[in-house]
């Protein structure tokens, strides 16, 4: 049995959980950790990358607000 958090930053860039989901040895189970797309490992790099692209969807909403 594996145990499977999702997070959502919100637009303050804190995390929030949303929701803890329990994967068993299912065959989807199996799909959904073979998938490229879903990854729990996160390089220092592509945080950073990310922090960045947050920052300037922030920076722009609040440009728009004025």
């Amino acid at each position: 049995m594996r145990r499977s958090l999702i997070f959502q930053i919100d637009g303050r860039e804190r995390e929030q959980r949303l929701r803890t989901k329990v994967l068993t040895n299912t065959p989807q189970a199996t799909v959904e950790s073979e998938l490229p797309h879903i990854s729990t490992k996160l390089t220092l790099e592509q945080i950073q990358i990310m922090m960045e692209v947050i920052e300037e969807i922030r920076l722009k909403r609040y440009e728009e607000r004025l």
